[in-house]
């Protein structure tokens, strides 16, 4: 842990391009109160023709970037020092100007819905000024039929909190009353909890996991009654909310306005599920490498190869990454190398940093990516990882406008887990030691597990929850755990022991009450891992597709997006795609566990 003053500038992010100071930054901030204001005044109850919508809009646009502009300076610079109380008053005022800003926004889809779509077609028909914002409008418009009357939509926002009272139940429950006890680990006393367990499970021994697994779980399975409450609201709640906004499930109500048909999320359930053998096998192998006659489910996570990929300055990572991802194409090189040069990380830990990584920045600030980079492989991976987010962020946002320029989550992961499949495969091509591509191999191989595998097994689960219900099912704390259970054993096989405890897993997962999200992890992944044998296979056909989709932005939807760029995710080919570079990784993996056992 460093001080910050010690760290070289060029390993800090370049804020002050942003703002100069805090003093000014505040007095900024504080100015958007009257201007948000000023833009209400002038806008609300005045759309009324093609000009005056692309007037707001442009307006709207301007006001928005700059001000979140000031919000990410504010929010980087509180990230670096959580311990500084300059920064920290600062964002607690950026969060309240930020939340009554936004309520002085919120008439602006309601009144272009009330406008309704025929009008809207033909003011952007007959207008061609208007065709910049052509793709916002007619996304709008197209839910017209599940927009409620304004005295309906005002009581439902109303109630937000209580709709939202099983999360936020279940959130207090899960942290910060948790309690899972006491345990030894590493010959000292520690207090097990959700942030160590993990490392536990990946490095401790089998007695310490197996304890802490056994803490966890019956922690969770002490809880089961109340949780199951919790979540069967929570599944109730989101197909009230779709029956009175005019659809058929929550399902629907998720995807529908995003243009996903059902098909994408079933046919990811059903490609998976004809695949699972791959995974069984991949447990298999784990077992072999881990040298048991007996695996059980806390056995999964740990860690069994070690490499000496350990000591990698960042300089050094740098290197490595413009090599590794060189074959995305020299646009692709120059701008990474721009992200090196130009600051737009923020390398070192120093006391009082944010914890972990992320990449962040708004469409009128460079991308900055936050890191904690302590010399390791993962390190390395995560850097890997983050820039692929900030040059997608990059990309869209010098290619498209402001209100077309923040890309969906459905297409979120594609840059930053393309990026981490070709540094690792670079990384296996050029190392001799077979422990390290032992390792390498070991880490990919269970991102791919826990990303595809995990995540779809998570959506089978909630779909299969949802589905009981819409048939008029009333699910109790029993039927949840033995539906997790049945496919616990189905996913990982007989190769493995479905520990009666990992039945309550479904309860400590909090994505659960945010529907039908945890899917779009694996689609991520998948189209990632099929982007990478194109790529690979022919680059001259699809890098250019590729890059096109990075600069789209959201200005269509994702699945079209996608189309273009060569992927149709309402077929099973990309997943299968995924699958067979996954399978392609175990018959590598395979071969080197049974040598090395020889040796």
């Amino acid at each position: 842990m460093k001080n910050r003053k010690d760290i070289d500038i060029k390993y800090k992010w370049n804020t002050e391009a942003i703002c100069e100071s805090p003093q000014k930054a505040e007095i900024e901030i504080e100015s958007y109160i009257d201007k948000y204001n000023k833009f209400n005044t002038k806008y609300k109850n005045n759309l009324d023709s093609a000009e005056s919508i692309y007037n707001c809009l442009t307006e709207l646009s301007e006001l928005v970037s700059n001000f979140y502009a000031l919000v990410v300076y504010v929010y980087s610079n509180a990230n670096i020092n959580t311990k500084d109380s300059t920064y920290q008053s600062l964002k607690s005022k950026a969060d309240t100007i930020m939340s009554e800003a936004d309520s002085k926004i919120a008439f602006i889809e309601p009144e272009i819905i009330k406008i309704g779509s025929e009008t809207i077609k033909n003011y952007i028909a007959e207008n061609e000024y208007l065709n910049e914002y052509a793709n916002y409008l007619n996304k709008i418009v197209k839910n017209e039929d599940h927009v409620l009357s304004d005295s309906e939509e005002q009581l439902l926002s109303s109630l937000a909190d209580i709709l939202n009272a099983s999360d936020n139940t279940y959130s207090l429950l899960a942290n910060a009353d948790v309690d899972f006890g006491d345990m030894i680990y590493n010959n000292e006393k520690i207090t097990l909890t959700p942030n160590n367990y993990t490392p536990i499970m990946q490095l401790g021994n089998k007695q310490e996991r197996e304890e802490a697994f056994n803490k966890v779980h019956t922690f969770f399975k002490k809880h089961e009654n109340s949780i199951a409450s919790m979540y069967g609201t929570q599944i109730k709640t989101d197909n009230k909310i779709a029956n009175i906004r005019n659809y058929n499930s929550a399902l629907e109500s998720e995807l529908n306005p995003k243009e996903i048909p059902i098909s994408v999320y079933s046919n990811l359930v059903t490609t998976i599920n004809n695949n699972l053998h791959l995974l069984h096998k991949y447990v298999e192998l784990r077992k072999k490498a881990l040298k048991v006659d007996e695996m059980h489910m806390y056995d999964i996570y740990k860690k069994s190869f070690k490499s000496n990929l350990n000591s990698i300055e960042f300089d050094e990572c740098k290197d490595i990454i413009l090599d590794a991802l060189s074959p995305l194409g020299k646009e692709y090189l120059s701008i990474l190398s721009s992200a090196f040069e130009n600051r737009w990380m923020d390398v070192y830990p120093s006391d009082g940093k944010r914890s972990g990584a992320y990449s962040g920045g708004q469409y009128k600030t460079p991308p900055l990516v936050l890191l904690n980079y302590a010399n390791t492989n993962n390190d390395v991976s995560t850097v890997a990882h983050e820039l692929g987010h900030a040059i997608h962020s990059y990309y869209s946002d010098k290619n498209q406008n402001f209100l077309n320029s923040n890309y969906p989550i459905f297409l979120a992961e594609i840059a930053s887990t393309l990026n981490e499949t070709f540094l690792i495969n670079y990384q296996l091509e050029k190392e001799q030691d077979i422990n390290n591509k032992l390792f390498l191999l070991s880490e990919f191989l269970e991102m791919i597990k826990s990303t595809i595998f995990r995540q779809t097994q998570f959506a089978e689960f909630e779909l299969l929850c949802h589905e009981k219900f819409q048939k008029g099912e009333n699910l109790s704390a029993s039927d949840f755990s033995n539906i997790y259970l049945e496919l616990n054993k189905k996913y990982y096989g007989n190769n493995i022991v479905s520990d009666d405890l990992i039945a309550y897993e479904w309860a400590r997962i909090p994505h659960f009450y945010t529907k039908f999200y945890v899917y779009q992890y694996a689609t991520g992944l998948s189209a990632a891992l099929s982007f990478y044998k194109m790529i690979s296979e022919d680059p001259e056909k699809h890098l250019d597709n590729y890059l096109t989709l990075l600069k789209s932005g959201c200005s269509d939807y994702p699945l079209e997006l996608l189309k273009k760029a060569g992927l149709d995710m309402s077929t099973p080919k990309p997943i299968e795609d995924a699958l067979k570079v996954f399978e392609d990784l175990l018959n590598e993996f395979e071969i080197l566990i049974n040598k090395s056992l020889e040796d």
